[in-house]
């Protein structure tokens, strides 16, 4: 697994993250707009 996610470039689920990939990979929507939150830095 370690290897594949080095060397290879590959997203394995590793059991550690917050989500399970498959969650996350649902959640995807081509059609859903991105929030736009405000930012202390941007410059208006």
């Amino acid at each position: 697994m370690w290897f594949e996610q080095e060397y290879m470039c590959g997203f394995v689920d590793n059991g550690v993250g917050l989500f399970e990939r498959r969650v996350v990979e649902e959640a995807m929507d081509e059609g859903t707009q991105p929030l736009e939150l405000p930012s202390r830095w941007r410059r208006p």
